[in-house]
């Protein structure tokens, strides 16, 4: 017998359950006395018609009906748990449970208060004979705190509770919260921590959280606790990776200029190594240009057609495997997509470097003519000052330098944006780091960002998501990532194509005027333009409005006129503000390179091969954010036309 279970609005079990609601209403009534799991079905019952969950083929009358009945129900539920659940009886009626009831259990002693008629002796009976029931007992406030000191002495002799205390304060997946005794002291949660490393095989997952664990208000904890974790860390990969568990995968890059290549780059695998040649004329010609834009936008693609950030973390490029390992809510997502361009871009700096040595030139002046080439646009920008370290130098010497000259070149654009002219006194007086998210564009209505919390969220899960499974159909199946694909690739797709679950979305989709029908009974597009919008939304979380023509941005201004979407004028994105704030601070993760103060503050250790990446890395961003003020300052003159 499947019991009726209420698991949220979004469920899709939600329209059997609801089928099966009068049978089962029916089947308890004929029974002569209900055990505790009757009483809680009764009460998931409830759930859904308090939720205002009905079928369609219900009419008014109808739902009264069923919704007095559970309500009725209801009062008889609350008699049986008040008269029955105690001290005496809570572990008995425990052992009872149907399995998937037991959160529903505490929920309603929660609820109804009848903890109060349950000792700590009989609370504690229960979680020595089920400790992982834990983890559904703290998600009632109510008997957290009233088996304060219970709770807390049971958690600090388990120390495998370390992990519900991680999945609350620093998972990125909060399903649910969990209430921690206020008794549970800083001391009591590092001890309880602590213990889980000492565990002969704790779960490396959550040994990363650790590992990566943001101090916050609720958990704090030492740097030799964070120093344990990280060896704690290296010590079971290490042991996995040797172990016959383990399949790994090597990947590569391989880059290189070759002279007698016909085309201008050549890209190719072999053996999950990308290999990568440049015609060497090519590259050359492109070096004695020195034009940045056409090396780091048109050649390498730091940024893509809408100078956003290619490079940038995308949870759309991470496969799924990656998707499901645990991570910190505090750590930046580092997927093998995301290593790849990673390291491809540096070798890609490098190999300019090379090339630049070779013929004993350097980068500064490929960023003086790029600076100068921002002041054809106004004469204030002759102003803008760059100053890029000697080849001569030590890595970390050039480091020290080049992280205060970019704060100064983006505060220098700030003054330009806010006030039209770039006074150096005016710079000198303040001596606070930048925040890349306070960065002003001198664009208006620079970028547009889905508002996920309306129907547009919705929209992009069943156009775009490979899970909404509105794709899969015959004779295509797997062809196509998406359903946005599907429609935009297939021209003639009857209708009856569609399996009998997928119609009702469709239909919906068609109702809101997303879709048609056509004579031939052919499943078309409606809107492309807005459609298309929706697709360039989803796939980079982010539109770059001016880059787009007239008719797409007049589909853009509807979007954000219904609420759909909202707009921001900022120097740089959300997701690129993220990327920035992960290479050279710790404002947001705990996992990147904190480029910026290690340097700075001389916390970094003394190696020349790291500190070589380290200063190619930030010479990266050196390049990513002229790029960025380039595209600001072109953008102004198409928004200048148009307003």
């Amino acid at each position: 017998m499947r019991r009726i279970q209420f698991f949220s609005t979004r469920d899709f079990a939600s329209g059997h359950y609801l089928k099966e609601l009068e049978n089962r209403f029916t089947e308890i009534d004929k029974k002569e006395s209900l055990d505790i799991n009757d009483h809680i079905e009764l009460y998931n019952a409830k759930l859904y018609l308090d939720h205002e969950m009905y079928l369609n083929t219900w009419d008014e009358k109808k739902r009264k009906e069923i919704k007095d009945k559970a309500e009725n129900d209801w009062n008889n539920v609350k008699k049986a748990f008040l008269t029955t659940v105690n001290s005496e009886s809570l572990f008995n009626l425990f052992e009872q449970l149907d399995f998937h009831y037991r959160n529903h259990f505490w929920e309603i002693i929660d609820q109804l208060k009848v903890y109060k008629a349950i000792s700590n002796d009989a609370l504690l009976k229960v979680l020595e004979s089920k400790p992982k029931e834990i983890k559904n007992i703290l998600k009632q406030p109510r008997i957290v705190t009233a088996f304060s000191t219970t709770i807390r002495d049971f958690l600090l002799t388990h120390p495998d509770c370390a992990e519900l205390l991680l999945e609350t304060e620093q998972s990125e997946d909060k399903n649910q919260k969990l209430n921690f005794p206020k008794s549970l002291t800083h001391g009591d949660k590092e001890k309880i921590i602590c213990d889980y490393l000492d565990l002969e095989k704790p779960n490396l997952n959550f040994v990363s959280l650790i590992e990566f664990a943001k101090d916050s208000p609720e958990l704090k904890l030492s740097n030799k606790t964070r120093l344990k974790a990280k060896r704690t860390h290296n010590k079971l990969s290490e042991l996995f990776f040797n172990s016959n568990l383990a399949t790994t995968q090597v990947y590569g890059i391989d880059i290189s200029t070759v002279e007698e290549q016909e085309k201008e780059v050549l890209y190719r695998y072999e053996d999950n190594i990308l290999k990568i040649s440049y015609n060497y004329s090519f590259l050359k010609s492109l070096l004695d240009a020195e034009d940045l834009a056409m090396l780091f936008h048109d050649l390498f693609h730091f940024t893509d057609e809408q100078g956003l950030f290619t490079l940038i973390s995308k949870e759309s490029e991470s496969s799924t495997l990656e998707s499901i390992f645990m991570r910190s809510q505090n750590e930046y997502h580092i997927s093998m997509a995301f290593r790849r361009k990673d390291m491809l871009s540096l070798y890609q700096i490098f190999l300019l470097q090379t090339l630049l040595e070779k013929e004993q030139r350097s980068f500064s002046k490929i960023i003086d003519k790029h600076l100068s080439k921002l002041s054809a646009v106004d004469h204030e920008l002759k102003k803008l000052y760059f100053n890029l370290p000697s080849e001569n130098l030590k890595d970390e010497e050039k480091i020290r330098i080049i992280a205060p000259s970019l704060e100064s070149l983006l505060s220098q654009y700030q003054l330009y944006v806010n006030d039209g002219e770039i006074d150096f006194e005016l710079l000198s007086i303040s001596s606070k780091p930048i925040s890349f998210s306070g960065l002003n564009s001198n664009v208006p209505t620079k970028y547009i960002y889905p508002n996920l919390d309306t129907e547009i969220g919705n929209l992009f899960h069943l156009f775009f998501s490979d899970q909404s499974m509105l794709h899969y159909i015959e004779p295509y199946e797997d062809k196509y990532d998406n359903f946005y694909l599907l429609l935009a690739n297939e021209n003639n797709i009857p209708f009856e194509s569609f399996e009998e679950y997928m119609k009702p979305q469709i239909n919906k989709l068609i109702e809101e005027g997303h879709l048609y029908i056509d004579n031939h009974n052919f499943l078309r597009i409606k809107n492309e333009i807005k459609l298309f919008v929706y697709y360039k939304l989803h796939e980079n979380g982010v539109i770059n409005y001016w880059h787009f023509p007239p008719q797409f941005r007049k589909e853009l201004d509807i979007l954000v006129h219904e609420g759909l979407c909202y707009t921001e004028s900022t120097l740089f994105t959300k997701s690129e503000v993220t990327y920035l704030n992960y290479y050279l601070n710790k404002k947001e993760f705990t996992n990147g390179p904190d480029l910026r103060n290690k340097y700075l503050h001389g916390a970094n250790i003394p190696n020349d091969e790291s500190s070589n990446m380290d200063y190619l890395a930030y010479l990266r961003i050196v390049i990513l954010c002229l790029l960025k003020i380039e595209d600001d300052l072109i953008l102004i003159e198409e928004a200048k036309d148009t307003i």
